[in-house]
């Protein structure tokens, strides 16, 4: 499990494990948390890791489950761009999760400038961005009065909803049943697609931009 405030201070960590000790066969994975061991906790099917973790250490893991605490998370691009499958609450945990540990520098103020309308089973489709258009307030930090669709709304914009090779999942026991069930394959391939994709496209891009500039300094 990703590093993140919210297992400190929620029971998500107690009830991954007594799910997956009440689980029949017993089940087959181990969680470790990047966090500190609270006290009183004894060594099970959860162990945790205060240190820091390099890159070749994240790609020893299986998959990532990641809790976000903030809209845009440093975490999430790092774990995609090593191609590790990552699990991610569905966009209706998003409502709790941020009121049991607001987002701190919600970037959500970045998306002022692009409006997406949420289809009508809450995700957000590809759309072109519209100027002057209306929207709804963005999330300021750590507002606990925020209501529950404009959280939805944009959080349903960031990345974490929106690319693809991101499993869902709806509950504890839907993600213990997932990470024995998705093929991590085809997953890994599908993250290492759309990285290869935006790379090129961002190459094209500076490519472009830097011809500009050089013509525009010779004239």
């Amino acid at each position: 499990l990703a590093r993140s405030p919210i297992l400190s201070v929620s029971p998500i960590v107690a009830l991954l494990e007594s799910f997956a000790a009440l689980s029949e066969p017993r089940y087959p994975l181990s969680f470790v948390v990047l966090a500190s061991r609270p006290s009183g906790h004894a060594a099970g099917r959860v162990d945790y890791i205060d240190n820091f973790v390099g890159f070749e250490e994240m790609l020893k893991y299986r998959a990532a489950v990641l809790f976000p605490w903030v809209a845009m998370s440093v975490t999430f691009y790092e774990l995609y761009s090593l191609h590790v499958p990552l699990f991610l609450p569905e966009l209706k945990w998003s409502f709790r999760l941020y009121h049991t540990a607001p987002w701190v520098g919600s970037g959500t103020a970045a998306y002022k400038s692009s409006v997406f309308r949420l289809d009508t089973d809450g995700t957000v489709p590809v759309g072109r961005l519209r100027r002057n258009a209306t929207y709804p307030e963005y999330i300021h930090e750590r507002d606990t009065r925020t209501p529950m669709e404009r959280v939805y709304y944009w959080y349903g914009l960031s990345d974490d909803m929106r690319w693809p090779a991101v499993t869902k999942f709806s509950s504890i026991p839907d993600l213990l049943r997932k990470l024995l069930d998705v093929d991590l394959e085809k997953v890994r391939s599908e993250m290492l697609a759309k990285n290869r994709f935006d790379f090129v496209r961002c190459r094209t891009w500076y490519r472009n931009a830097v011809r500009r500039l050089l013509r525009s300094s010779s004239d």
